[in-house]
């Protein structure tokens, strides 16, 4: 059965899944698609794209995203490649579409929350830089956090790479870091 490797089809994966929570079924029809590398990027993009720009489906498609990467139908590479153009715009979209920020929250749990410690930093790189203080940054992880269930936030924290991240946007040390995500609520 030959499938056409489009928007619509992965829209229609993904509702399935959101559907019925069938991550074998998940797998395997993203698989059915026989996609490239370039396709499977591209694909993430859809999914992406509508998670940023429907508010209702954010956290639905961060669950698509996370069985793809969990069931190894997608790669972490794959994911960075797909999510890198959307994150260096991201400050930009939301002039646009104000609640974009929040896939990043959700996306961003379910993450951290399915890897914890093996969570894969490079797909953050784009939010990284230098100068700092960063506060559109620091309120994106402040928002992924405030998603954690309470432990799961205190276990991310021994993320070295990911605690340097946060230390980095609110230009503090490493021992102020606890603190200034509980004065956000974050922790």
């Amino acid at each position: 059965e030959g499938v056409v490797w489009d928007v619509t089809y992965i829209k229609r994966i993904a509702q399935y899944f959101n559907e019925d929570g069938n991550l074998e079924e998940l797998a395997e029809n993203w698989k059915k698609g026989k996609p490239s590398s370039e396709q499977a990027k591209q694909g993430i993009e859809w999914l992406l794209d509508s998670g940023f720009n429907d508010k209702s489906k954010e956290d639905a498609l961060a669950d698509v995203i996370v069985g793809l990467l969990g069931s190894r139908a997608i790669s972490w590479q794959h994911l960075t490649e797909a999510l890198t153009p959307s994150l260096e715009g991201l400050e930009e979209m939301r002039k646009d579409v104000p609640h974009c920020d929040g896939f990043f929250h959700a996306l961003m749990a379910k993450l951290l929350t399915r890897y914890g410690r093996d969570f894969n930093m490079a797909i953050l790189k784009p939010l990284q830089t230098d100068e700092g203080p960063n506060e559109f940054v620091w309120k994106l992880y402040v928002g992924a956090f405030k998603k954690l269930k309470p432990g799961v936030a205190a276990k991310c924290m021994e993320h070295t790479e990911l605690a340097q991240a946060l230390c980095k946007a609110k230009k503090c040390e490493n021992a102020a870091l606890r603190r200034a995500l509980q004065q956000e609520g974050a922790l």
